[in-house]
């Protein structure tokens, strides 16, 4: 069993956890889940496997979305 680490700018719901945990574990097999509040994602959510991590946080989307701006401004 390994261990996943749900990462979320806010509380989920219940219903929206559940939905999650499930898809997890359809994918990756039963796991042993953590969750943990970071206002400063902004959004979005980060889901941690082990070394794995799956980063859909509106955090990071902004920082790609400045550095291809300033990629194309250098350009």
């Amino acid at each position: 069993m390994s261990k996943v680490t749900i990462t979320t700018a806010v509380k989920l719901t219940a219903e929206q956890l559940k939905k999650l945990t499930t898809t997890i574990e359809k994918k990756y097999g039963k796991s042993a889940f953590e969750t943990i509040i970071d206002p400063s994602i902004l959004g979005g959510v980060i889901v941690t496997i082990g070394s794995h991590q799956i980063d859909n946080s509106y955090r990071t989307r902004i920082a790609t979305v400045k550095q291809q701006i300033v990629t194309a401004i250098i350009e």
